[in-house]
């Protein structure tokens, strides 16, 4: 990621965020099933932290591996929901969410990807999942 985009995403980030609870109901709300606002909580707080390392390249790891040890196992799709999720509710809350944005968070999402994915990834769906999502 550049400079620029790690600084709109902090930036979109900053804005959706000032209302932690309009943000988190927004996300939710693109969730399926019961327990979508438990995942939305750990959906805003996993993004908060890794997006709030971005600038720190050591600090990402760590973060992952915090973040993730409270998912616990994961199929790519699962983390593809999560994803959209998070960007509809974004491009929601967010009135200049723009080609810039998009970018940005595209590039953001696939460096988490690239680091949770594998402290957490259960492509087949046949490893144990935590009663937390």
């Amino acid at each position: 990621m550049s400079p620029e985009q790690i600084g709109v995403v902090a930036r979109t980030w900053d804005r959706a965020g000032s209302q932690p609870d309009r943000l988190q109901a927004a996300v939710a709300g693109r969730l399926p099933g019961p327990g979508a606002g438990e995942r939305a909580r750990w959906v805003v707080d996993a993004v908060g932290r890794l997006s709030s390392a971005l600038d720190r390249p050591t600090a990402l790891p760590p973060a992952a591996a915090e973040v993730i040890a409270r998912r616990g196992p994961v199929t790519l799709a699962e983390l593809a929901v999560d994803r959209d999720a998070c960007l509809a509710a974004l491009r929601s809350l967010t009135a200049e969410f723009g080609p810039a944005e998009e970018d940005a968070w595209e590039a953001a999402f696939a460096l988490f990807q690239e680091l949770v994915g594998p402290l957490c990834l259960d492509p087949f769906g046949t490893r144990h999942k935590r009663s937390t999502p």
